[in-house]
């Protein structure tokens, strides 16, 4: 039996820590997504120390942070593109930390702002994590994520058949700890909303097609054939369950796009990749006109449309319409979720449109980019997705679709969904994105071996 160091075993007992809370993403509060992106770095971190004996009595911080100091960054992405991405983030981050100068929840913004940080320096640590690692340490790691995803992804599909009634017993067993909302107050019976698993739908779904990547090149050692024809169809049918069986449109519009483009990109690579390109440009670039050239009465007051979709209209229909007040700067980091102080003078003042009115977010990150970053942000925006898409079209043919069906995962929760700065997207953003990186690495080492 194989003898581990005790900082091999940290690392292997943080892995399981991000696996765990995956796994517990299916029933938690969404909040929880937060500590596997936060876990990542701490992972690193320990196995970085294992490769510097000198430095074991350090601080594991102090060790990880040296590091973070000596390392060439620019050599982490050898190709012109990904380099360039590196510097665009950066400078969008420079200019976020400019934008937020005028706002006016300043404290907000930054903290805020140092949790990109952090997201990022998780993102960009795990770059050489794998270089550390044995093919078998890796596979402990990607193998108990995939495992967490498909715990999650099953126990949710379950529980919307069930009416959610183990989730309402978990809750109230834990109501003394937790906030139960105005609908909910002691005395009364719990009555959870059918909207209550939206957002780890759409988490899920971003985590899903790295997942399913994995789940494709599980190794065949022992009972590893069957695990490999077994699995990825069980993914598949969990999170089409899942997914349809929420009141998540944005998941729903996501997993079914998403389907469409991986096999139009099996099929059409070139063709599909300029498709992708024009997409994001058009919907980054002209989201503000058309947006006020598509919300039109029928869409506004039309009783046809599902409420959740008249309700995006008039929330869009309101914030494009205040766009042109700053367009080059924009109104400045989180300035939209202040919005509703001005609802009443507007309505006032725009009477036949009394309906229009602002959200908590703008639900398109689009829009709100336009609304707080204005032209300039939007322009960084606009080229981190361009040098994304070039990353995915030079990736290996058979990896190539589970690229561009994440990329339209994300496209479609980002246009419909939520908002640009919700703490517990940007970690399952970043969550994924690392997925996505430990999926390539570990499909190339088992084609390796």
């Amino acid at each position: 039996m194989a003898k581990y160091t005790l900082l091999q075993k940290l690392a292997l007992v943080l892995a399981w820590v991000a696996t765990l809370t995956a796994t517990l993403s299916g029933f938690a509060p969404r909040s929880l997504f937060l500590f596997p992106v936060l876990s990542l770095p701490l992972i690193s971190a320990i196995l970085l120390l294992k490769h510097n004996p000198k430095m074991a009595g350090m601080q594991t911080s102090g060790s990880f942070f040296s590091w973070l100091g000596k390392m060439q960054w620019c050599q982490i992405f050898p190709r012109l593109e990904n380099r360039a991405l590196v510097f665009l983030a950066a400078g969008l981050l420079l200019y976020l930390f400019i934008n937020s100068l005028w706002v006016s929840e300043m404290d907000r913004s930054y903290r805020k702002l140092l949790y990109l940080l952090v997201l990022l320096a998780g993102w960009v640590a795990w770059q050489k994590v794998p270089a550390l690692l044995t093919g078998l340490q890796l596979w402990r790691i990607v193998r108990g994520i995939v495992i967490g995803v498909l715990v999650a992804t099953l126990y949710i599909s379950l529980e919307l058949q069930n009416g959610l009634g183990l989730t309402t017993f978990f809750i109230e067993t834990l109501s003394p700890m937790i906030e139960l909302g105005e609908n909910n107050r002691p005395g009364h019976s719990l009555k959870l909303p059918p909207h209550y698993f939206n957002s780890n739908a759409c988490a899920l779904n971003l985590l899903f097609w790295p997942t399913l990547m994995i789940a494709l090149a599980w190794p065949k050692g022992q009972y590893g054939s069957a695990i490999r024809k077994l699995l990825p169809p069980v993914l598949v049918t969990g999170m089409a369950v899942l997914t349809f069986s929420s009141h998540s449109e944005s998941a729903k519009v996501a997993l079914f796009l998403a389907a469409i483009g991986f096999f139009l990109a099996s099929r059409y690579p070139t063709a599909f990749h300029k498709a992708c390109l024009a997409i994001w440009t058009i919907s980054v670039v002209a989201t503000v006109p058309l947006i006020l050239l598509g919300s039109s009465p029928v869409l506004q007051y039309g009783s046809w449309l599902p409420f959740s979709a008249k309700d995006r209209v008039h929330i869009w229909h309101y914030t494009a319409v205040h766009v042109p007040d700053n367009p080059v700067l924009g109104k400045g980091l989180l300035s939209s979720s202040v919005m509703n102080n001005r609802a009443t003078a507007y309505r006032k003042k725009y009477p036949e449109r009394a309906k229009d009115h602002p959200g908590l977010h703008p639900h398109n990150i689009f829009l709100q980019a336009w609304y707080e970053l204005g032209a300039v942000g939007v322009t960084f925006l606009l080229f981190i997705g361009i040098a994304v898409l070039g990353k995915i079209s030079a990736l290996p043919p058979k990896e190539r679709p589970f690229g561009y069906a994440g990329f339209i995962t994300f496209f479609c929760i980002a246009a419909f969904g939520y908002g640009l700065w919700q703490t517990w997207l940007l970690a399952a953003y970043c969550y994924s994105a690392i997925l996505f990186f430990l999926a390539l690495v570990h499909r190339k080492t088992s084609n390796a071996t």
